[in-house]
This record gives C-alpha cells, sequence and structure tokens, in this order.
C-alpha cells in the first residue's frame, strides 16, 4: 500500500506513489537549492555553485524539468512560473542542514544474514 498524506485542509487523505513521491522531492530540492536553504558543511563555492545550477534549471525549463514536473503530475509551466515568483520574491526559508555523505551519521544498515 502507498502512503497517504493528508491535503491542505488536513480531512482527507490521498494516495501518492512512490515515483510522484520522488519527483515532488527532486522539484523542492531544486527549488530549496536555488533559494541557498541548504546548509552543507561543504566549501561556500560547491553551495553557490550548486544553488547556480538548480537556479539555471529552473528557469531553463528543459526537457528533464519538464520531465520532472510531469511524472510528479504538475504542469511544468505553472511550477517554473511559481518557482521562480517564488525565488524573486526575496522570502526566506529555514536553514536545513543536509549530511554529508560521508560524515558517518545515519549509514545504511547492511544486511550479512542473506
Amino acid at each position: 500500500m502507498t502512503p497517504t498524506l493528508p491535503t491542505a485542509d488536513n480531512h482527507l487523505d490521498y494516495e501518492i506513489s512512490p515515483e510522484r513521491r520522488l519527483m515532488l522531492a527532486v522539484l523542492n530540492t531544486a527549488i530549496m537549492d536555488a533559494a541557498g536553504a541548504y546548509v552543507s558543511a561543504s566549501r561556500p563555492s560547491e553551495r553557490d555553485y550548486a544553488r547556480r545550477r538548480a537556479l539555471c534549471w529552473l528557469q531553463d525549463g528543459g526537457g528533464d524539468f519538464r520531465s520532472v514536473c510531469e511524472l510528479a503530475g504538475l504542469n511544468p509551466q505553472y511550477v517554473q512560473t511559481r518557482a521562480l515568483e517564488f525565488l524573486e520574491s526575496g522570502r526566506e526559508l529555514p536553514k536545513i542542514n543536509r549530511m554529508s555523505p560521508n560524515s558517518g551519521k545515519h549509514r545504511p544498515r547492511v544486511r550479512t544474514d542473506a
């Protein structure tokens, strides 16, 4: 069974496929990256590079962007317009720390009893 998420009014639930959830996460990450909301332990130059790349991906609206939007069940033009409006508004997002893949925290468990 696929997980359910509450709707905006918190009264009804709807099912969302794992694939759609993934594509929504890709869009969310791109917008958060473009807004500079993620703070990483990496160098500032790497963060700036990731921010610029995400912004270019959103502004360009190329094939990959359109595919991700469509797989998420969203209109690419609408997503692009709203995302860029949000980014241009200058509204601040909360800072979120990304875990470094080499940080040693939350390593995936490897099963040895197979």
